[in-house]
């Protein structure tokens, strides 16, 4: 397969970079911040915006935010966000949905770290096990609800979660910290950032984990080799150069590796072990006609089996430019093109080799947005993008009779998405937006490609992608007397071609000159569609109280074409069934105090009864929860903080999701800053 698409897109960013000496500086957080009254963000259309205003439904947490949670997992820290669901089955198993759909093993949640794809492509889901990122090191995550492929890109079906981490020109950051708790768990984290001159830094960051694993309980689901050490390091340097004025280059590399227990896509259980890698390069150039960026970076993922024996490779390697610019004071566009190049590699590394073959795709993509200040109090934005996706398959193939040739995979498809957005403010303190958007949901390399002798669970080159609309009506209203906010939002979410991991979702017969052969294979099989109701508030309170708190209501009905026992199971046949597996109701409040040296903060969740699958066919009642955190810290000195923090502290332990009950967990901290 020819990579004319990505060559065309690298080398017109490789030539502008090297071609432009011509001031490009990056976000001002903190100015823009204090302009603006609250946290900014410039994510969805380059140009920066309140969080409130911007054309998708976004939450930001803020730096104060994450260091007061006692969190020490990122998911923990995105499930106290109202319409994020967490679904935990082991100490480092996590999987996060936006607005219900959440399953193990997610594939509608495209996340990021400073722009860059951090989900792996051959299977779909992120690894947050693996990410390569402290607490200490994150400036905001921003969390956008709804379809926002247009505006963010790839696979940002269900939300994104965009994790922007301190800049080592503008910023300051000298941390480590070291914490133990029960399982026997060890967490040592270090982050610093240097100047080494006005016009360049850099920002290091490392983190350790290690724990004995959740002991509760017997797990739910049985697994021939259940892992009780599991074990996190990760290691980033990030730095960025001012070379002119008007032109900066950055250059990051990452690497990260997680051993853990995991419950991955189709429901099964295993111990992967992951080893991650990436590296990216990055330009910002502002010039007569804009500000000009690109990045290009390559994910290299690989994950082992629970036998070591099976690997599955995957690189990939992505362009993308954009130019933000603007005509006249009232309309800012942005124009951008992206190229990607997905390799997944699949061996045994003993004799067999019936697993053995190499499954590719290339995309192109071309996408801009335009904003409009109609009037002093109306506004306007249309995001549009345009995918081409070609893919073809090489290697092993099952001895006949099989359900597809290596000609099947060769196919190709365009699709397209789409964001827009009116918004009025309609006082000074208060805007309603009404907001649709198109996104798409791609198949992940697996579900397309898989296929071995032995079983009769196979990939479909012929899957479609999933369509998904969302139609909402959002209010927003600050309350500045109170130092307070409000938000409200109403939403119905489509999702069209539902598909299944796999060897999920539909069959296929193949005959042969006796029995013929049913194949189960990934298919696509109905529709779904949530309504939705999501209201949070926050605000502070004279003598050092801050406080929140949240509510989301989620009705989610399915429509598919295969239910209980489609093909003669006891059970169901897709384990994805989310009208069954969404909790309805799910809320969270938190209240805080500082005076002097001291801290306190209380978080308090709520989470409705679900259902949840315990393998493709088996469903176990999870029932509602309430489940209480909190923190206390101590500044010992200026530079150095003790601290306690715990997560479901009122309870020994409790199922949020299989394979494992989640314990009570405790923790001691000791922070050193300088």
């Amino acid at each position: 397969m020819q990579n004319k698409l990505l060559a065309v897109a690298l080398t017109g960013v490789s030539s502008l970079a090297i071609s432009v000496a011509a001031q490009a500086q990056s976000l001002d957080y903190t100015q823009y911040e204090a302009m603006f009254g609250e946290p900014v963000t410039t994510s969805a259309l380059g140009i920066p915006q309140r969080a409130s205003e911007a054309p998708s439904t976004m939450t930001i947490i803020t730096q104060d935010e994450i260091r007061r949670s006692g969190v020490k997992d990122i998911p923990e820290l995105l499930a106290r966000v109202g319409g994020v669901d967490m679904q935990r089955g082991a100490i480092q198993d996590f999987d996060i949905g936006i607005r219900g759909y959440n399953q193990p093993g997610s594939s509608r949640l495209l996340v990021m770290i400073n722009g860059r794809q951090i989900y792996v492509d051959h299977l779909a889901y992120t690894v947050w096990e693996a990410l390569p990122v402290n607490m200490a090191d994150i400036r905001q995550i921003e969390i956008v609800k709804g379809p926002s492929t247009a505006l963010f890109g790839f696979n940002a079906v269900s939300g994104v979660i965009n994790i922007i981490t301190f800049n080592p020109l503008t910023d300051e950051v000298n941390a480590a910290t070291a914490s133990v708790g029960n399982n026997s768990r060890r967490d040592f984290s270090m982050s610093t950032t240097a100047k080494l001159s006005d016009w360049a830094g850099v920002r290091i960051s490392a983190g350790y984990m290690s724990a004995d694993g959740f002991n509760a309980e017997e797990p739910l689901l049985e697994t021939s080799a259940v892992f009780n050490d599991p074990k996190r390091r990760f290691l980033t340097v990030d730095g960025l150069v001012q070379v002119a004025p008007s032109f900066q280059v950055g250059l990051e590399g990452s690497y990260a590796d997680a051993d853990t227990l995991r419950r991955t896509t189709g429901n099964t259980v295993g111990t992967p072990w992951w080893k991650i890698r990436s590296v990216k390069g990055s330009f910002a150039w502002e010039n007569g006609w804009g500000t000009t960026k690109g990045q290009f970076y390559t994910n290299a993922n690989d994950s082992f089996n629970s036998s070591r024996l099976l690997s599955q490779g995957n690189v990939n390697m992505v362009g993308q430019l954009e130019h933000v610019f603007r005509l006249g004071s009232a309309h800012a566009f942005r124009t951008a093109l992206e190229a990607r190049r997905t390799d997944l590699t699949v061996r045994r590394t003993d004799t067999l080799t019936t697993l053995n073959y190499d499954f590719a795709y290339d995309l192109g993509a071309v996408s801009g947005s335009w904003n409009w200040q109609v009037s002093d109090t109306v506004s306007w934005s249309l995001g549009a993008r345009l995918d081409h996706i070609s893919s073809e398959r090489d290697g092993y193939l099952r001895a006949a009779p099989r359900p597809f040739e290596d000609a099947d995979f060769s196919r190709s498809r365009t699709v397209y998405s789409y964001n827009a957005t009116a918004s009025w403010q309609a006082t000074p303190v208060s805007t309603v937006r009404l907001t649709h958007g198109r996104g798409i949901q791609y198949p992940n390399l697996v579900g397309l490609s898989f296929g071995q002798t032995g079983t009769t669970g196979h990939g479909n080159p012929n899957l479609r992608p999933s369509v998904v609309n969302n139609y909402e009506l959002s209010y927003t209203h600050r309350l500045e007397a109170l130092a307070a906010s409000f938000t409200g939002a109403l939403f119905h979410t489509v999702t069209d071609d539902v598909f299944g991991a796999a060897g999920i979702g539909g069959t296929k017969v193949v005959p042969t000159a006796t029995t013929p052969v049913t194949f189960r294979i990934s298919d696509n099989f109905g529709s779904s569609s949530v309504n939705g109701l999501e209201l949070a508030a926050k605000g502070e309170i004279t003598g050092g109280f801050t406080w929140g708190m949240n509510y989301t209501w989620l009705d989610v009905n399915d429509n598919f074409t295969i239910h209980r026992s489609a093909r003669g199971l006891t059970g169901f046949d897709t384990g994805f069934f989310p009208s069954l597996t969404t909790p309805r109701h799910t809320g969270n409040v938190n209240l805080g105090w500082a005076g002097g040296p001291w801290e306190t903060d209380i978080y308090v969740s709520y989470v409705g009864a679900s259902q949840q699958f315990t393998s493709n066919t088996t469903l176990v009642d999870v029932s509602d929860r309430v489940g209480v955190g909190g923190r206390v810290a101590y500044k010992l000195t200026e530079n150095v903080t003790l601290e306690a923090s715990a997560i479901n502290l009122n309870q020994k332990s409790v199922l949020i999701s299989p394979p494992r009950r989640v314990d009570r967990q405790v923790f001691g901290s000791v922070s050193v800053r300088w």
